[in-house]
């Protein structure tokens, strides 16, 4: 859906370069479209299981607009906070499809879930089932809940993105849950009907997931023995997305050949909680260029954004590509970085891209996912804009902060 013509970048027929100097820059851009077909490829992926739900992971852009969208399409939620679970009630999403997760739920938070009425808690401990028991009680009700197993499985992805490994904090082991096992049963006030697992982001191959899925499998299986009667299989997300243009997509055709017959062997609801694949590639973040700097034999492209803006690179060195609005002949080799005061405020480095000058635009590309929900306002820049591109028409869907703004909630 992004494409040049005449050497001038587009997203569904509407001009980059129009949309920038209207809004103005740093800028988040959405394709409506391209989130509709990753949407739909998902769904047809699962189309040969019976009793399915995608829910949306919220945390990867919570935008309502975002959000209305997921929910056209009858998605669900996975969330990891109350604020999450109240942005998306708020997009007009039902509670009985969000689930619950994260490893440190408040009494607050508990109670949050419970009085809305969510589907389930994936809980991430024996405490926090204890807790969950406790709150449900004092409300005289039973309890939803899932375990989130970890599995030990080796995702193949960035170290500081892989959850499914022993030592990390993320879910209860196996060993420990099957041990918990008569402990859970005494607990009067909860229902544990699930098995949930997550791996991991940004994976590209089909192996990991089979070898979880497998596990998930032989837990519920263990579990139902034990005298559970677990109706649901959350099989978390995490598939990834070819940000280097060099690597393979997520071969959903191979998924479905080998991860289908494992779904419909666990004879359960099949929960499966995308992100990043469906709004990764939907987005761009719009920089200007501020300088040129030639030092110490290296070119720095210095922009008008920031670490505070997107902090992929800073935190994990992200692999984006970067497009010019407008092309120019001719290459040049360069570290792109921002005007946060630190070091590690770049986006790439070493990059060969397209000629640049002082004053032009270009997309930071495949930002849609883990963008602007982890920004900040650090060194007091207000948060960027983000518009919506939808049919031919650009949305404003989030105003631009305003330096008065910064100061509204202190005291």
């Amino acid at each position: 859906m992004y494409r040049y013509i005449d050497n001038k970048l587009y997203c569904e027929d509407v001009l980059l370069k129009d949309i920038a100097e209207i809004h103005g820059t740093p800028l988040y851009l959405y394709s409506s479209a391209i989130i509709s077909k990753r949407a739909l490829e998902l769904k047809n992926a699962l189309a040969d299981i019976d009793d399915t739900l995608i829910a949306y992971s919220v945390k990867v852009n919570n935008n309502l607009n975002i959000l209305k969208l997921m929910t056209s399409f009858s998605f669900g939620a996975d969330i990891i906070s109350a604020g999450e679970l109240y942005k998306y009630l708020k997009a007009g999403g039902d509670p009985k499809k969000v689930v619950f997760a994260g490893v440190a739920k408040s009494h607050e938070e508990i109670a949050y879930a419970l009085d809305s009425g969510i589907l389930m808690f994936n809980a991430e401990s024996i405490p926090e089932i204890i807790r969950i028991n406790e709150a449900a009680a004092g409300k005289n009700i039973i309890a939803p809940v899932g375990v989130r197993i970890n599995p030990d499985v080796e995702a193949g992805t960035h170290a500081k993105i892989t959850t499914g490994k022993k030592g990390v904090k993320f879910g209860i082991s196996v060993q420990n849950l099957l041990a918990s096992a008569e402990r859970l049963k005494n607990l009067k006030n909860i229902n544990l009907m699930g098995i949930d697992v997550h791996i991991g982001s940004q994976i590209l191959s089909v192996e990991p997931f089979i070898e979880a899925y497998s596990t998930v499998a032989r837990v519920i299986s263990e579990m139902r023995k034990a005298g559970f009667d677990i109706k649901i299989a959350d099989l978390g997300g995490g598939f990834g997305i070819p940000y280097n243009k060099k690597d393979a997509p997520f071969d959903f055709n191979r998924y479905k050949v080998e991860a289908a017959p494992i779904l419909k062997s666990m004879g359960t609801k099949i929960i499966l909680e995308p992100g990043r694949f469906l709004v990764g590639e939907s987005g761009v973040l719009l920089l200007r260029v501020e300088y040129i700097k030639e030092e110490w034999g290296k070119t720095f492209v210095i922009t008008n954004g920031g670490m505070n803006d997107y902090i992929r690179y800073a935190m994990y060195d992200a692999y984006n590509d970067f497009l010019p609005l407008t092309l120019r002949d001719g290459f040049i080799t360069c570290d792109i970085v921002g005007t946060v005061c630190e070091t590690s405020d770049i986006f790439a480095a070493g990059r060969k891209i397209p000629t640049v000058k002082e004053g032009d635009f270009i997309a930071l590309v495949d930002a849609g996912a883990y963008g602007f929900s982890m920004a900040s306002r650090y060194n007091a820049r207000p948060l960027a804009a983000e518009v919506l591109v939808d049919r031919g028409k650009v949305k404003l869907i989030r105003r631009r902060e305003s330096l008065e703004y910064l100061t509204e909630t202190d005291l």
